[in-house]
């Protein structure tokens, strides 16, 4: 008998290999800025803004439905955390909280109780929010005349002067996430629901509960990281999130995660989110093409993925496409 041991293939996933080519190109184009400690810390900053509400976004994904609301409720958390942090840094952080568990709670009704479109409902919320915004902030950036020096170093402050705590923070996020999509059934139960509702229901799963936990968790990111942006900026810019539901929507199909929904790692989300901040900051650093190509590009790597995820889960592919085609 051969005891000879077989050696284990090296799997790469789609994420992983887009990050890999991402960090390339970034050294070509520019490596005397690129590949630089300060140049790292910008990157991370962005990123943290694009994987909290990634996060978020991979619950609802996965759960079989999607948020476009995201980007408002961002810039509303941002509001709101300005609006009251010279009352306290409690009520900066609770009542942005707050606000995102209320809509959270709204898209979820709309979308299970009054049997609206997922796309439909979260874009309508989208559009009430930043109204809203608009109407409370008179459409311009909205700036405390006193700052609060605890809430600017959730923007910009360093543990042991090294790591960023908006890194440190989102780490703490990412595992209490990672955990509970793994652990505890309640936020467990996307996966079925996501898969197959009707099945899920079946097996007992109250696909109404699950869904609500996954628009408010995805809500309640979302003001998370309008938290963060106005720790950063020390501001609330009224059209800051503007493409946020986009890149965070980008993200997550990046990692790997399918929009038919049922299947999805948030390890993958995370690195999504860290290809689309890694793309933004090689379009800063280089001067050959205009910052308008940066959505396109991401347009293009999106697309690339989502007919990877048809051929492997359909089979569609172009001969398939030009038989159906030819029968019809």
């Amino acid at each position: 008998m051969n005891n000879k041991t077989i050696p284990r293939r090296f799997n790469i996933s789609s994420a992983e290999m887009a990050l890999i080519v991402t960090v390339i190109i970034g050294v070509l184009v520019n490596s005397s800025q690129f590949a630089t400690v300060d140049n790292a810390y910008n990157i991370v900053r962005q990123f943290v803004t694009n994987a909290i509400i990634a996060l978020g976004m991979a619950f609802v994904i996965i759960s079989g439905s999607i948020d476009l609301s995201v980007s408002s409720v961002m810039v509303m958390g941002a509001f709101l955390a300005m609006r009251f942090v010279h009352i306290s840094l409690a009520l900066a952080i609770l009542v942005p909280l707050a606000f995102g568990v209320l809509i959270g709670a709204i898209n979820a009704t709309l979308i299970t109780k009054v049997n609206f479109p997922p796309m439909m409902a979260t874009y309508s919320t989208q559009m009430l929010v930043k109204g809203i915004v608009l109407v409370l902030t008179g459409g311009s950036t909205y700036k405390p005349l006193v700052s609060h020096e605890a809430f600017s170093y959730l923007g910009f402050g360093d543990i042991f002067g090294v790591i960023p705590f908006s890194l440190a923070f989102f780490v703490v996020i990412f595992v209490i996430c990672f955990f509970s999509i793994k652990r505890i059934p309640l936020v467990r139960n996307v996966y079925a629901v996501g898969g197959n509702e009707e099945a899920a229901r079946m097996m007992g799963v109250n696909v109404v509960r699950t869904k609500f936990v996954a628009h408010i968790i995805c809500s309640v990111l979302a003001t998370i990281a309008g938290i963060n942006v106005a720790a950063r900026t020390g501001a609330a810019v009224t059209a800051g999130g503007d493409g946020y539901d986009m890149l965070a929507i980008a993200s997550v199909v990046i990692g790997g995660t399918m929009m038919s929904g049922g299947r999805g790692k948030l390890t993958g989300v995370v690195m999504g989110a860290l290809v689309i901040s890694t793309v933004a900051n090689i379009f800063k650093l280089q001067t050959f093409l205009s910052v308008y190509w940066e959505r396109a590009i991401i347009g293009i790597v999106l697309l690339l993925v989502l007919w990877f995820q048809a051929v492997g889960e359909h089979g569609i592919g172009i001969k398939n496409l030009f038989k159906k085609n030819e029968r019809s």
